[in-house]
């Protein structure tokens, strides 16, 4: 019974003293791990010696040799050893797939790409990491397929990633064939991304893709385009695309031209764009521009002008594409009370050389409703002009207001 007992005991002692030695090292190991990212080359190396197992310490130590020591090739052993322990983390194949490019070992840099982008295939961090990796080795086609699948799938950056895409490609039609998707907010920041860099070209090339793709561009992001075209001109291509954009466009409906008449919101009605085809309107001295909603007259509504100094142009303004060496007639309903010796007068002009091609006679004195207009014809270089409100002779003073309705454009004289 004794030596049972005694031999019991024995099991006992030895059982607890092996478990003691269990938990030293299991805690050690744990102690080792959890320091991974503070500790030196030297505690990562005791660590192994304790847990060599673990491919986090072996991960930690080959970034310690590489960006501390500067030590590739040893770096590179810890990082094989980490992968072979636990193939699954992306950041493992990441590391191999940079240091073996630092290296020359093109085959292993290709083969560590390829495992991270399987590990984390919708990560966007790894696919951003794996596509930079791509672009140091030249593969621009896999690098762009990757940032185009962590944009759609991470926060999307659009400014910072086409920015990109540009520098890399400086093609616009790689960019929309490789590196965006479908979609409206892409589409957006290429366009003003192009208008930016003023390349009237690629800007149409994006606007007349997003169209053959249904995408539809907001307001905000189509009215500097159109701007930018005008700016440039191509007056006939904004014309046409503004066109189609304002039939497509519920917030544009009613913004085109028509054939019976080239001026745009000719009676003041909608909102004022201060863009594209529609009024432009920018503040001049001794000036004051309001719409009026009760103009009479026959119009609904009317512009109303105040007048109080000696003024040259009352600052609201309107372009109209119109056919080089066309005769036109420009007319307006309006009414006065305004004194003056020389009057306020609606004229056109080439929107390019600010030449004076029309203008009415001058409206003075208190008035009703009447007709004012004027024949013009436009030269064999001019696309584009300038309906404008101006004084010409201008020295003179002049208080009161006009209103005017029923701007009107037509072909012919």
């Amino acid at each position: 019974m004794r030596m049972k007992a005694a031999y019991k005991t024995a099991l006992m002692l030895g059982a607890v003293a092996a478990a003691g030695v269990y938990l030293t090292l299991c805690s050690r190991a744990y102690i080792a791990q959890s320091r991974v990212h503070s500790a030196s080359t030297a505690e990562l190396r005791r660590a192994i010696r304790v847990a060599g197992d673990s491919s986090a310490l072996h991960y930690a130590l080959g970034r310690r040799l590489w960006l501390e020591d500067h030590d590739v090739q040893a770096a590179m052993q810890e990082y094989e050893a980490a992968v072979r322990l636990n193939p699954y983390p992306a950041d493992y194949w990441i590391e191999l797939a940079a240091a073996s490019s630092v290296a020359g070992d093109a085959a292993r840099r290709d083969d560590a790409i390829l495992r991270a982008e399987r590990a984390a295939p919708y990560d966007t961090a790894v696919l951003w990491d794996v596509a930079n990796l791509n672009l140091m080795r030249g593969d621009t086609f896999n690098a762009l397929h990757q940032m185009r699948t962590a944009m759609q799938y991470g926060a999307a950056n659009w400014n910072s990633y086409l920015e990109l895409c540009w520098k890399v490609t400086g093609s616009v039609d790689t960019i929309m064939a490789e590196a965006v998707p479908p979609s409206h907010s892409p589409y957006e920041t290429l366009l003003g991304l192009t208008t930016y860099l003023n390349r009237v070209e690629d800007s149409e090339k994006v606007w007349r893709r997003a169209e053959s793709l249904n995408i539809a561009i907001a307001p905000q992001q189509a009215l500097p385009y159109f701007n930018f075209l005008l700016a440039h001109g191509r007056a006939a291509d904004a014309l046409e695309q503004w066109r189609h954009y304002a039939a497509a466009t519920p917030e544009m409906h009613g913004y085109a031209p028509q054939s019976g008449n080239l001026v745009v919101n000719a009676n003041f009605a909608l909102p004022v764009l201060n863009a594209s085809f529609d009024w432009r309107y920018g503040a001049q001295p001794d000036v004051a521009v309001s719409i009026d909603k009760a103009a009479g007259g026959g119009a609904g509504s009317s512009l109303a002008i105040g007048f109080d100094g000696s003024p040259v142009d009352a600052g609201i303004y309107q372009l109209v594409a119109v056919t080089p060496g066309a005769g036109y007639r420009i007319s307006a309903r309006v009414r006065s009370e305004i004194e003056a010796v020389d009057g306020p007068r609606l004229a056109a002009f080439d929107a390019a050389s600010h030449k004076l091609l029309g203008a009415t006679d001058a409206v003075t004195g208190n008035t009703g409703w009447h007709d004012i207009s004027a024949a013009f014809h436009v030269p064999p270089s001019t696309a584009l002009i300038a309906v404008r409100i101006i004084r010409s002779p201008s020295a003179s003073q002049i208080r009161g207001h006009l209103w005017v309705a029923e701007v009107t454009l037509r072909a012919g004289s």
